[in-house]
């Protein structure tokens, strides 16, 4: 019977059905959880969702230090996320379970505001002559990472974090008396 009180569930008779309120209440108490063990994600617990990116450290890496990647929640389990690193699209080879409260997982703003747009040129310091910068197009902004594309290469592309010591805004190069390679490939030094 609709809107006869004993077709309510719960103690308070607020659910239309048994799912609605096993599904409330699990979530209140992961909600309650968070709050109390003051986890990083506590605050923004009810938007993690499927589909949603986070910053968190690439452990498949073998530098020295840490490093950090944006990677997307699969799928979600409890307290524990599959993830797949940004870059890797269907394949999922790469995939990793990672527990969502520990203090190195931040959520990604896609709505902050950066410094960087796609499409803008910066020089960059290449990849494969490191003593010399290159131009490079910014092809992503996710989470102040930048996908970079140089400029005579559309096909060799890297990503750099924006405030990468690596980045330069165009003329700083010149500006330095530094070298850097032009997009028609000759090599520029004003200390020559």
């Amino acid at each position: 019977m609709i809107g006869v009180r004993d077709a309510f569930y719960s103690k308070t008779k607020r659910f239309c059905s048994v799912s609605c309120s096993r599904s409330y209440s699990s979530n209140s108490k992961k909600a309650s959880i968070l709050a109390r063990l003051q986890a990083p994600m506590g605050t923004c617990w009810g938007d993690i969702e499927e589909g949603v990116r986070i910053e968190l450290p690439n452990s498949d890496t073998n530098l020295s230090t840490k490093v950090y990647w944006i990677a997307e929640i699969i799928k979600l389990a409890g307290f524990k996320a599959l993830l797949r690193y940004e870059g890797f699209d269907n394949d999922t080879s790469k995939d990793f379970w990672c527990n969502l409260c520990i203090p190195e997982v931040h959520p990604v703003r896609e709505n902050m505001q950066f410094p960087f747009k796609k499409l803008m040129r910066v020089e960059v310091v290449d990849k494969n002559y490191l003593c010399r910068t290159r131009v490079a197009l910014v092809e992503q902004v996710i989470g102040g990472r930048l996908r970079l594309v140089y400029e005579d290469d559309g096909l060799d592309d890297f990503w750099c974090h924006m405030y990468s010591p690596l980045i330069h805004n165009i003329g700083w190069s010149r500006s330095i008396g530094h070298r850097f390679k032009r997009s028609g490939g000759n090599f520029f030094s004003s200390a020559l």
